[in-house]
C-alpha cells in the first residue's frame, strides 16, 4: 500500500498557489459548517490520546479526518496595513490554497480595509478567530462598538471572538499594569456580554486571554479565577511554542497545569510556531525542520482535543535574519511588495497533509478502527482519522527531535522499522519525526 511522508513536495509558487485558491474556493466555505453551533466549538472534546507502540490488534476510536483538517488555522496581522498584510488578497488566497480553513487577528471596525478582509475571507469560505480588545486600556465603550460592527458585518465569518492578547506582559516594552489581573477580567466581561447579548453571534465562541506562557505564573491563574474569569470564557486560549524542538514539548505538562486551576473548559492553542532566524539566540530552527514537524504538530494537538494556530503566515523583512519575531511565517517576506514573498518549505509540507485530510462535506463522527502497530522503538506514535466513506489513515511518527536548538545542530534520527496492522493485513514501514501517512 503507498504511504505518504511529508514533507514531500517542492515548494509551490505563488501563482500556482493562486490558481489552486480559486479551484479550492468553491468547497472551503462548507469546511467549518456546523462545527460552531449554538455556542459550541470546533474543540476536538472527545479525541482520545497518541497511540504508541504496542502489539495487540484492538478497536482504536478514530478522528474525524476533517475535524483535524479544520483543527489548524494561522496568525494574521489584518489590521497591520503598513506591512504586507496589506495585500490581503494574496495572503488569502494563499492561505485557501494551502488548505486553511480560518485565521486569527485583530478586527479593527475604524479600518476600510477590516470590510475587504471580511469580503475577501467569505469567498475563499475562511472563519476569522477575532481579537477585539489591543490591551487592557480598551473601553467597554469600544468593545460593544467591535462587537456590533462584528454582528452586522460579518457574523458568518466569526468563528470566536478572543480577550486580551498575552495581557500579563506590557506593551512595546512598557511595564505590566499593575491592576491587569482586574483590567482582563473586566474585559473579557464585556465580550462575553456583548457576544451573549447579540443574537446574531450565537454561532461565536468566546476565548479567554492567552497568557504569555514565559511570565505566566501559578498565582496568576489563581487570582483569574478568583475574579470570575472563568464565568466569562467557552474556551481557554493559550500560546504553546515548543522552542525548536518536537511539537509536543511540555505540552502535557502545560495542559495539565492549566487545567488543574482552571477545570472543565477546553484548550485552543492560539500561537504555536518555529522562527527560522538562525542568526538569532532564541531557539530557532531551519526552515526544512519547522515544515518537518507542521504536520506533527497538527496531530498532536488533536490527540489532545485541541485546535491550533500557526503563528503566523508572514514574515516581515529581515535582512540580518535575527529577529525571531520577523521569522515564524509560512513567507518569508524581503520587502514590502508581494514580489519580494517567498513560500518556505511549510507551505508545500502543510499543502499536502491537509490535502490528504480533506473530506469537506457535514460534520460527521469517526468510529472504530481495527488496528495495531509494533516496534522496537517506544517513541513511536499514531494518529488515526477516517473518512466519512469509512476509509481510514494512520498517521506515524516518531516523538523526538531532529534538531538542537541551542546548538544550531542537526540531530540524526534512525528510522523505526513498524509494523502496521488492520483488518487490511499487516505492512512494514520505516518512521522518523516526519510524518508518514499510512492507508488502512
Amino acid at each position: 500500500m503507498p504511504t505518504h511522508n511529508f514533507p514531500q513536495a517542492s515548494n509551490p509558487s505563488l501563482s500556482t498557489l493562486g490558481s489552486a485558491a480559486a479551484s479550492l474556493g468553491a468547497t472551503r466555505r462548507s469546511l467549518l459548517a456546523g462545527a460552531a453551533v449554538g455556542g459550541a466549538t470546533l474543540a476536538l472534546s472527545a479525541v482520545r490520546g497518541p497511540v504508541y507502540a504496542e502489539s495487540r490488534l484492538a478497536a482504536v476510536q478514530a478522528i474525524s479526518s476533517q475535524k483535524v483538517a479544520q483543527s489548524i488555522g494561522f496568525n494574521a496581522s489584518p489590521n497591520m496595513l503598513k506591512t504586507n498584510y496589506q495585500y490581503s488578497s494574496n495572503w488569502i488566497s494563499l492561505a485557501s490554497a494551502i488548505g486553511m480553513t480560518y485565521f486569527r487577528g485583530m478586527y479593527a471596525p475604524g479600518l476600510p480595509a477590516t470590510l475587504q478582509v471580511v469580503s475577501q475571507a467569505r469567498s475563499h469560505g475562511l472563519r476569522w478567530g477575532m481579537t477585539v480588545a489591543p490591551d487592557v486600556n480598551t473601553t467597554t465603550s469600544q468593545i460593544r462598538a467591535a462587537i456590533s460592527h462584528i454582528a452586522a458585518n460579518a457574523p458568518d465569518i466569526c468563528l470566536y471572538i478572543e480577550g486580551i492578547n498575552q495581557p500579563n506582559v506590557g506593551v512595546g516594552g512598557q511595564p505590566v499594569s499593575p491592576n491587569w489581573k482586574q483590567q482582563t477580567v473586566a474585559t473579557q466581561q464585556a465580550i462575553y456580554q456583548a457576544v451573549r447579548s447579540d443574537p446574531r453571534l450565537n454561532n461565536a465562541v468566546v476565548l479567554g486571554p492567552s497568557l504569555m506562557e514565559t511570565k505566566v505564573v501559578a498565582q496568576d491563574y489563581t487570582d483569574l479565577k478568583s475574579l470570575g474569569l472563568l464565568n466569562y470564557v467557552d474556551v481557554i486560549g493559550m500560546h504553546r511554542y515548543p522552542g525548536g524542538h518536537y511539537s509536543d514539548r511540555n505540552m502535557d505538562a502545560r495542559l495539565a497545569f492549566v487545567s488543574s486551576v482552571w477545570p472543565g473548559k477546553p484548550f485552543w492553542f492560539t500561537e504555536h510556531g518555529y522562527n527560522n532566524a538562525l542568526a538569532s539566540r532564541n531557539v530557532p530552527v531551519p526552515e526544512a525542520v519547522a515544515a518537518e514537524y507542521a504536520p506533527a504538530s497538527v496531530l498532536e494537538a488533536a490527540d489532545r482535543g485541541v485546535n491550533l494556530t500557526w503563528f503566523e503566515l508572514l514574515d516581515d523583512p529581515d535582512p540580518s535574519n535575527a529577529n525571531p519575531k520577523c521569522n515564524f511565517g509560512f513567507v518569508a517576506v524581503t520587502s514590502t511588495s508581494t514580489s519580494g514573498w517567498r513560500p518556505k518549505p511549510i507551505v508545500g509540507s502543510l499543502q499536502n497533509f491537509l490535502g490528504l485530510l480533506s473530506d469537506p462535506g457535514p460534520t460527521y463522527t469517526a468510529g472504530s478502527v481495527p488496528f495495531s502497530m509494533t516496534s522496537s522503538i517506544s517513541d513511536v506514535r499514531a494518529t488515526v482519522t477516517q473518512k466519512r466513506d469509512g476509509s481510514a489513515m494512520a498517521h506515524l511518527r516518531r516523538a523526538t527531535d531532529c534538531w538542537n536548538p541551542a546548538t544550531k545542530t542537526p540531530v540524526s534520527v534512525a528510522k523505526a522499522q513498524v509494523t502496521v496492522t488492520s483488518a487490511k493485513g499487516s505492512q512494514t514501514v520505516f518512521v522518523d519525526h516526519r510524518t508518514t501517512s499510512v492507508p488502512l
